[in-house]
Formats: structure tokens, sequence, C-alpha cells
């Protein structure tokens, strides 16, 4: 049953990242305007709910980190690929 609620719980903290994934995705101009400094820190904090929830065994919270940490590492890929091509345009 836990395991259940973690993969609810996952699966809406996920949901929640589409909308911004989707908006950036459809309107790449907008992407200049990415909050690097917040992907990082989700980053870092999911990377750390992956390694407790390795060590607790907690599959879902593992599972679901990982998957976080990938649509992470999407925005912050295009929000600084988008600066590093805003300076070189200059």
């Amino acid at each position: 049953m836990s395991d259940l609620i973690g993969f609810a719980a996952g699966l809406l903290i996920l949901w929640s990242t589409l909308p911004h994934l989707i908006h950036l995705f459809q309107h790449p101009e907008h992407r200049k305007y990415e909050v690097l400094s917040r992907n990082i820190l989700l980053i870092a904090g999911n990377l750390l709910w992956l390694v407790f929830g390795a060590l607790e065994g907690a599959l879902a919270l593992a599972l679901m980190s990982i998957t976080n940490i990938v649509l992470l590492m999407v925005l912050l890929y295009w929000g600084i690929t988008a600066r590093t091509a805003d300076i070189a345009a200059a």
C-alpha cells in the first residue's frame, strides 16, 4: 500500500512539472527566462530523495525521483542553451 501511495505522490509531482515543460517546448523563446537556480536545487533535492529511497528500499520514491530528475534536467538544459544562444547572438 505504501508503494501505491508513493507512486501516486510521485505522479502528482511529475504532472505538476509537465505543463511548464510543454509550454517551454511550444515556446522556445521563453526558455531564456527559466530560473536555473530553482532547477539546480530541485535536481539536488531529488538526488537526495533518490539516495534515501535506495537506502530505504522505497522503489516508488527512487523511480519517481529519477523521472523527475530527467524532466528537470531537460528544463535546466533548455535554460542554459537559451542563455548561451543569447550571449552568442550579442
